[in-house]
């Protein structure tokens, strides 16, 4: 007889029971556990449930519900941003250092994905997670982190949220680096290429921007600080917009090293020379900005220290609370120079 589609074919799971009783996995796992944090009508419900499907955990359940999981989630927003791929390997090589394996998973910035993982982990044991920023809400966040998971911010904090853990580079310091250099070079007219608002790692970088600014007693032009998404159209679009005003900029501070490579791009497609005729620098150093031409100016993060320390306070005892920010370093390349005169005639 052809088995019925709607029939789970094998052993009952622990998600045909969630099903059953219409509880989260977590919840159901947590049940089953033995769990104090839930309710004894819950846990009552739960177990009958798997009683009437047959329902038994399996040796490698029982081995963590009552030991440490060796195991840490990851979530990125986007996989296609090249520095994330960075940070993913060196979080890998800390794993496989200390012995832990790693459950990944791309959210596409959607949180019902980061929600959905997040359940995950705490139905498979998992203790920590390590996520590059949340969208999730602080009462979805609150839930998950009382269920039990532990969660680190690396790189992109999550300021919404409060009792995180959070991990990352000084990025108001870099971009008062990246913004002093093109000052000593000579530029008054920088621009500023910033990432989403929303964002902290954007909004510090443009902080350090103003501030870099108004220390050398520069003006600061609203009209040059157009904000992007990240992305290298987003830079595009942006340096395309900025040398349509009055009086353009000579030079670029992108808050990433991906939008500064989409300047880059716009910019010889004007007909530009970089750095001739319109210096750029960028932020992160990723591979590909010592492999472009001209090489690009930017500021390193030193993605290997953020990886250690976020893994060790995902999987410590006793996670210090907002560690000091790593410090940042500008990698001086070629596609930034002094203005030329012409520009100079321009902007005086």
């Amino acid at each position: 007889m052809a088995r019925n589609k709607t029939e789970t074919p094998g052993r009952p799971t622990i998600y045909d029971v969630a099903r059953e009783v219409g509880f989260s996995p977590a919840t159901v796992s947590r049940a089953l556990a033995g769990s104090p944090a839930v309710g004894p009508d819950t846990s009552a419900a739960i177990l009958q449930a798997a009683e009437r499907l047959g329902f038994r955990p399996n040796a490698l359940a029982r081995r963590l519900s009552t030991q440490r999981s060796r195991t840490v989630g990851m979530l990125v927003p986007d996989i296609t941003n090249p520095y994330f791929p960075m940070l993913i390997r060196h979080l890998q090589r800390q794993a496989q250092t200390l012995g832990y394996d790693v459950l990944f998973c791309d959210t596409d910035d959607d949180p019902d994905a980061e929600l959905r993982f997040l359940e995950s982990l705490i139905s498979q044991q998992v203790r920590c997670a390590i996520t590059i920023g949340l969208q999730l809400d602080a009462k979805a966040v609150a839930s998950v982190v009382a269920q039990g998971l532990r969660i680190v911010t690396l790189d992109r904090e999550a300021e919404h949220v409060s009792g995180l853990t959070h991990v990352g580079s000084n990025n108001r310091a870099g971009a008062i680096m990246a913004v002093n250099y093109l000052v000593g070079l000579g530029h008054n007219r920088i621009a500023h290429i910033s990432g989403p608002r929303k964002l902290n790692v954007a909004t510090e970088r443009a902080r350090g921007y103003r501030s870099a600014l108004a220390k050398a007693g520069i003006p600061i032009d609203d009209r040059l600080i157009l904000e992007a998404d990240f992305s290298d159209r987003g830079g595009a679009e942006a340096l395309a917009a900025l040398m349509q005003i009055d009086d353009p900029p000579t030079a670029i501070f992108a808050s990433d090293d991906v939008m500064a490579i989409g300047a880059i791009s716009a910019a010889t497609d004007l007909g530009l020379r970089v750095p001739k005729d319109l210096s750029i620098v960028g932020f992160d150093d990723i591979p590909i900005a010592s492999l472009l031409r001209p090489k690009l100016t930017t500021v390193r993060q030193d993605v290997p220290k953020l990886a250690q320390r976020a893994f060790l306070a995902a999987v410590g005892d006793e996670p210090q609370r907002n560690p000091p920010h790593i410090p940042v370093t500008l990698v001086e390349r070629k596609s930034a120079r002094p203005p030329s005169r012409n520009q100079k005639s321009q902007t005086d």
